[in-house]
């Protein structure tokens, strides 16, 4: 199943691409073996979207993650039909500001309590940040590390990532 979305003048689509790195990474360095970025998609973008299962009782559907931004402009939504895909909504408009399009269902997301900067992760090596001004990849160079959670700090200057076992802090300039 496919669902597309068409352009306003306001929204921006993100699309996770990645690509191997030459020479391979560095697993002591951790540089990672493959690169994530993202670009920017030109209208219309499908969305893939998975059907509920119907031989299940309460199938998840529908809005499954969702959280405010800071001066409440924002409101960031996951949708457990199209796992793969945040939905950043301009309340003010009441229109869509960007959607981002991950490889990998997205796990949690969290916005700063300092400043509109929303945080997610999709149990893999990355985290991912948007602002208003655009979006960004990070490597989290630790062997081995999925990042199942992330939570700010009280001020914003920091969030940590967590996976099965282990965390990290991430510090924000």
């Amino acid at each position: 199943m496919q669902s597309p979305i068409t352009a306003n003048k306001g929204c921006v689509v993100y699309e996770e691409k990645e690509e191997k790195v030459a020479g391979g990474g560095d697993e002591e360095s951790g540089i990672p073996a493959i690169k994530a970025s993202y670009i920017i998609s030109e209208f219309p973008v499908t969305i893939p979207q998975q059907k509920a299962p119907t031989d299940k009782p309460n199938p998840k559907i529908g809005v499954g993650l969702l959280g405010w931004s800071l001066d409440n402009k924002y409101l960031a939504t996951r949708n457990d039909n199209m796992p793969n895909a945040v939905f950043i909504w301009d309340i003010a408009r009441l229109e869509l500001a960007a959607v981002l399009l991950q490889k990998d269902a997205v796990r949690r997301l969290q916005w700063s309590p300092a400043r509109v900067q929303l945080a997610f992760c999709t149990a893999n090596s990355r985290v991912y940040t948007w602002t208003p001004e655009g979006a960004s990849c990070v490597h989290i160079p630790l062997e081995n590390f999925s990042a199942l959670d992330v939570k700010w700090s009280p001020n914003g200057n920091a969030f940590v990532l967590t996976d099965k076992d282990r965390f990290t802090v991430s510090y924000v300039d």
